[in-house]
C-alpha cells in the first residue's frame, strides 16, 4: 500500500472501532447506519472491541449486543444492532481491514502494539483520538503517526465540535478529516467521507493534518482554564478572553512545530469550532471548575473517578506534556496561559493568577496589524 491508498479488493471493507467510551459508541452508531446505507462497500457488520466490564453482573458486551446500548458510557441512547461487541481484540483485527481508533491517547501505543501481530494486509486506519504524546526529547509527536509507525499503515484523521451524546441524538454536528500526506488517494479520502458523512454529521476533507490534530489535544488544555474561570466564578468576559489567548496559542504552539500549516484550518470545526463547546460543555471543563471549587480536595484522580463515570481526563495530561516541551524548547514565557494552567494544576498556584495572563499576552503582542 503506498501514499494512504487503499487497494481495491473485490469483497466488502470491514470495519473494526478500536475503543468503546461514549465518543466511540456515539461514531459507531453514524458508521453502522452508513455501512448499511453503503452495502456494496462496506461490510454491514461493525466490530467494536470493548473492555470488558461488569455492570449489574452483567458483561457490558453481552448488554451491548443484547440491548443495543452501551449503559456504562452512553446510556440512554440506542445504537444499531450491526454494532457487535467484542472483548477479544484480535477477533476485532482479524475480521477488519478499516480500523477506526477512539481510545484515550493514554493507552493508544500498548493497544497498538497488542494488535500488530493479528493485522490483516492491505488496511488502513483513522484516528478520532484528541490528543498527542511527545518522545524521549519531549518533542509532540501526532497519535495518527504513532498509530501509523507501529502498525505500518496509513492513518487519517478525523476531529471536530463533537460532543458524544449530540453526535448520536442530533440535530446536527461536523467535523474535519486530514489526510496523512499530500499523496493520499482521493479514493481513501471518499471511503472515509461514506463511512462518516450523514444527514446529522458533515464531514469536510482537509491537507493539514497536524492543524487538525493537535488543535483536538490542545484545546482540552484551554477548556481546563475555562473550567477555572467558571469556578472562580469570574463572568463570561474572562471566559472569552482566556479562550481567546488560548487559541493564539495553540496556533502559535502547532505552527512552531509545522510551520507550513494554513490558519485557515483554525477557523474550522476542528479548530475554533471545537474550542468553543469544549470550554462550554466537555469533561475537562467541568472538572476543572470543581477543581478550583475544592470538591475532593483537588485530587484530579478522584474527581475523574467520581464525575466521568469511567472515561478518561485528557486535558490534565496534556497540559503537562505541553510544559514538557516548552520547557524542552525554553518557550515557557511565549505561552503564559498554557504555563498558567499547568501551574494551577500541579503545582497549587493560585487560579486567580490567570487574570495575569492577558496582561501577559498583551506585552508580547502589543499591536493588532490591520
Amino acid at each position: 500500500m503506498e501514499g494512504g491508498q487503499i487497494q481495491k479488493q473485490a469483497q466488502q471493507y470491514k470495519v473494526s472501532i478500536i475503543g468503546s467510551g461514549n465518543w466511540g459508541t456515539s461514531i459507531a452508531a453514524i458508521i453502522a447506519e452508513n455501512t448499511k446505507k453503503h452495502s456494496s462497500t462496506f461490510h454491514e457488520t461493525v466490530h467494536m472491541w470493548v473492555k470488558e466490564e461488569q455492570v449489574d453482573g452483567k458483561n457490558l458486551t453481552d448488554i451491548i449486543n443484547t440491548e443495543h446500548e452501551n449503559v456504562k458510557y452512553l446510556k440512554g441512547f440506542k445504537i444499531p444492532s450491526n454494532i457487535i461487541a467484542t472483548p477479544d481484540l484480535k477477533t476485532a483485527v482479524e475480521s477488519s481491514n478499516v480500523f477506526v481508533f477512539v481510545l484515550p491517547h493514554q493507552f493508544i501505543v500498548k493497544v497498538c502494539e497488542q494488535m500488530k501481530p493479528f493485522l490483516p494486509s492491505n488496511t488502513i486506519g483513522i484516528s478520532l483520538i484528541k490528543g498527542f504524546i511527545i518522545d524521549d526529547n519531549s518533542k509532540p509527536i501526532l497519535i495518527s503517526q504513532k498509530i501509523s509507525s507501529v502498525l505500518s499503515v496509513p492513518v487519517f484523521m478525523l476531529s471536530g465540535a463533537n460532543i458524544a451524546s449530540q453526535v448520536i441524538s442530533g440535530p446536527f454536528s461536523e467535523a474535519v478529516i486530514a489526510s496523512p500526506d499530500s499523496q493520499s488517494s482521493s479514493s481513501s479520502l471518499k471511503l472515509f467521507t461514506n463511512l462518516f458523512t450523514c444527514s446529522r454529521f458533515s464531514v469536510k476533507t482537509s491537507s493539514d493534518l497536524p492543524s487538525v490534530e493537535l488543535s483536538g489535544g490542545l484545546k482540552n488544555v484551554v477548556a481546563l482554564a475555562a473550567g477555572f474561570i467558571d469556578g472562580l466564578e469570574s463572568g463570561e468576559n474572562a471566559k472569552a478572553a482566556v479562550m481567546r489567548i488560548g487559541l493564539s496559542e495553540m496556533i502559535q504552539f502547532i505552527k512552531h512545530f509545522y510551520p507550513k500549516t494554513n490558519e485557515k484550518t483554525y477557523l474550522e470545526s476542528s479548530g475554533v469550532g471545537d474550542l468553543i463547546v469544549t470550554c462550554y460543555s466537555g469533561r475537562n471543563r467541568k472538572v476543572a471548575e470543581a477543581f478550583v471549587k475544592g470538591e475532593t480536595k483537588g485530587d484530579w484522580e478522584k474527581l475523574e473517578k467520581e464525575m466521568l463515570g469511567g472515561q478518561k481526563l485528557q486535558g490534565v495530561d496534556t497540559a503537562e506534556m505541553v510544559w514538557k516541551v516548552l520547557k524542552a524548547e525554553g518557550m515557557e514565557k511565549r505561552y503564559p496561559l498554557f504555563v498558567t494552567v499547568y501551574e494551577i494544576a500541579f503545582e497549587g498556584k493560585d487560579a486567580k493568577s490567570l487574570y495575569e495572563v492577558a496582561a501577559k499576552h498583551a506585552e508580547l503582542f502589543p499591536t493588532v496589524e490591520m
